[in-house]
């Protein structure tokens, strides 16, 4: 399925995942968020150029997964636990 066995052993890349096209909103709706902006901007054609020249593109939020890695690292969990042990809390 997604490259894991059920048992959690990795079985290799599915190319059903491996699709990285991003959703992008449709131009005709980002120079209109432009526009309605730049209302009233002294200098509105020059920034309008410069917003629309963007070289990121502008996803559609209901399709886009957002991932980001903290830097916190974690111990590694014990396999078992001492009988009648306590829990030791980490470093926070």
């Amino acid at each position: 399925m997604n490259g894991f066995a059920a048992d959690g052993e990795y079985r290799g890349d599915n190319a059903k995942y491996a699709e990285n096209q991003p959703v992008t909103v449709c131009e005709s709706i980002i120079i209109k968020a432009v526009d309605k902006y730049l209302e009233g901007w002294d200098m509105a054609k020059e920034i309008k150029a410069e917003m629309l020249d963007n070289p990121v593109c502008y996803e559609v939020p209901e399709e886009t997964v957002n991932v980001s890695v903290d830097d916190v690292d974690t111990k590694k969990q014990a396999e078992t636990r001492p009988e009648g042990g306590s829990v030791e809390k980490g470093w926070r």
